[in-house]
């Protein structure tokens, strides 16, 4: 189970993912270039489905027909943000335009938007789910495509 929140110029996740009933901590956000420009990934849901629809976008080709079948079974959203904004994905190509305002993903999202709505950071957000739910744990890991904010890509 996941919480990822944005607050228009940073996401944040929690890192506690589960095998059966044994917790480990994992990212669940990546930094990705596409074409010539890198992006954040990340996702709730089906891991499977998260990876299949990031490598389909990767692609980068509108030729390539998208795989509707492959993510038929299992609910997820796909999220990435470009220096425009988050888009979020569910199971097709047409992304739901966020933009730059605030949002929050997963199972721990009303969490989330409480303190968002609160004018908390993505971050602080996210600490405030991990305190709050059962949902999710772990450490806040944070991803922004701004340079000098201490959270841009180390190694692209």
């Amino acid at each position: 189970m996941t919480v990822i929140a944005w607050d228009g110029e940073v996401l944040a996740t929690d890192t506690q993912c589960a095998l059966g009933k044994a917790k480990y901590n994992a990212p669940k956000a990546w930094y990705e270039t596409i074409g010539n420009t890198v992006c954040i990934v990340s996702g709730v849901g089906t891991l499977r489905n998260i990876h299949r629809h990031k490598d389909w976008v990767m692609q980068n080709d509108p030729s390539i027909p998208f795989p509707y079948d492959s993510f038929k079974d299992h609910y997820y959203q796909f999220i990435l943000v470009t220096k425009n904004g988050l888009l979020r994905y569910e199971g097709t190509p047409y992304p739901i335009e966020h933009g730059v305002n605030a949002c929050a993903f997963g199972e721990a999202s009303d969490f989330a938007y409480g303190a968002l709505a609160m004018g908390a950071t993505a971050v602080e957000a996210v600490q405030v789910a991990i305190k709050y739910s059962h949902c999710c744990g772990g450490n806040v890991e944070s991803y922004s495509l701004l340079k000098g904010d201490g959270h841009e890509p180390k190694e692209v």
